[in-house]
């Protein structure tokens, strides 16, 4: 009865899409470090000046991006790779 007093009506149902990346190097194929000028923070930065997004932050350092009008977001994960997360939308 608690889990079925929190279902949203049909008409409010909405399915989000995830897609992960791991980024690696082309020579060697490791990891990707997070700092340097080709590392994931140098990355993340770019990509908030190309896509206008809102950076996501952690203590002074940006994982992240949200997309403040369409509500799709860019996350860095634990293990090194990237979800872009899309906005709630009504069908696939």
């Amino acid at each position: 009865a608690w889990l079925a007093a929190g279902v949203k009506p049909k008409s409010e149902f909405r399915i989000g899409t995830e897609h992960e990346k791991t980024p690696f190097t082309l020579e060697g194929h490791n990891p990707v470090p997070y700092e340097g000028a080709r590392g994931i923070g140098a990355l993340l930065d770019g990509m908030k000046l190309l896509l206008g997004w809102e950076p996501i932050m952690e203590r002074g350092n940006i994982i992240g991006l949200y997309d403040v009008t369409g509500g799709g977001a860019i996350s860095l994960e634990p293990g090194g790779q990237f979800e872009l997360s899309g906005a709630p939308i009504e069908t696939v």
